[in-house]
Order: C-alpha cells, then sequence, then structure tokens
C-alpha cells in the first residue's frame, strides 16, 4: 500500500528526517515509552526545545546525535506548533512489530481536544525515543494566533 503525504505533512516529513552528520550517540531518551511521551509533550507544552531533543530519535538514539543543535532547534519549534496544549492524557500503548510502541495520546487546547497516535522506540542503552507522531490528527492545533 502506497501512501501520500500531504504537502503541509512531506514538508514536516523533511524537517524531522535525519540528517548525514554525526555527532555520536548520547545518552537520553527515558526508560519506558509512555514516560519518552509524556517526556516530549511536557517539554513542548513548556517550549523546551532541548527537553524534546532529548527524547526524539530512532532506535539509533536521540536526534541530535545526527543532526546540529541549530537543525534540532528548528525542527522541535515547527514540532511544538503541532503539540500546542493545555492538557494531555495518555491513552494506552500497543506493541509494534521489532523494538516500537504506539502510544495514542489525548490532547487538549481550549475547547478543541484531539487524538493522536505516538510512535516509540527502544534504542542504545533500552532507553526509548519519540521517533514520530500522528501529525494529521492535530494538524488545526497549529494555527496563528487570533
Amino acid at each position: 500500500m502506497r501512501k501520500i503525504l500531504a504537502p503541509g505533512a512531506l514538508a514536516l516529513a523533511f524537517l524531522v528526517a535525519g540528517c548525514g552528520s554525526t555527532r555520536g550517540s548520547g545518552g537520553n531518551g527515558m526508560a519506558t515509552s509512555v514516560g519518552a511521551v509524556e517526556r516530549f509533550l511536557g517539554a513542548s507544552r513548556a517550549k523546551d526545545v532541548r527537553g524534546m531533543s532529548e527524547v526524539w530519535g530512532t532506535a539509533d538514539g536521540p536526534m541530535t546525535s545526527r543532526v546540529s543543535e541549530a537543525e534540532t532547534e528548528k525542527r522541535m519549534i515547527v514540532i511544538q506548533c503541532f503539540l500546542t496544549h493545555d492538557q494531555s492524557r495518555v491513552l494506552g500503548e500497543q506493541s509494534l512489530a521489532g523494538n516500537g510502541r504506539k502510544v495514542a495520546v489525548e490532547l487538549h487546547n481550549g475547547d478543541l481536544v484531539r487524538q493522536t497516535k505516538f510512535t516509540v522506540v527502544q534504542g542504545p542503552g533500552s532507553r526509548w525515543f519519540v521517533e514520530s507522531f500522528d501529525i494529521e490528527s492535530v494538524r488545526d492545533l497549529c494555527r496563528p494566533p487570533a
């Protein structure tokens, strides 16, 4: 089955895709998959780019081990917009093939309530990293201030 990305999703996919630079693999991540999502959302809500980047990555480790600090900051700022929320609640998690998990989350932003799913993977040192999330389900959370 072929998946077609909307222009906005394609742009975000480009922003969050890994780059070729290598800076060594750091620690970071969280002890549990749900913990990684909760840390990521908490940092996003607090506009804490560094906190977000500590748990954003792949099975190879944090994104910061492959992308410059300046590039990481740009990507996290874009992601923050799509995850704008007042409250969040983990709805559940399910195992994926390999070493991944899907974590379902409900985000509240004023009167808007949206659900999205995060893909979380286990990386070096058995630490968990947020690898992606369903941006389409939270697209309308990212809007210019009135």
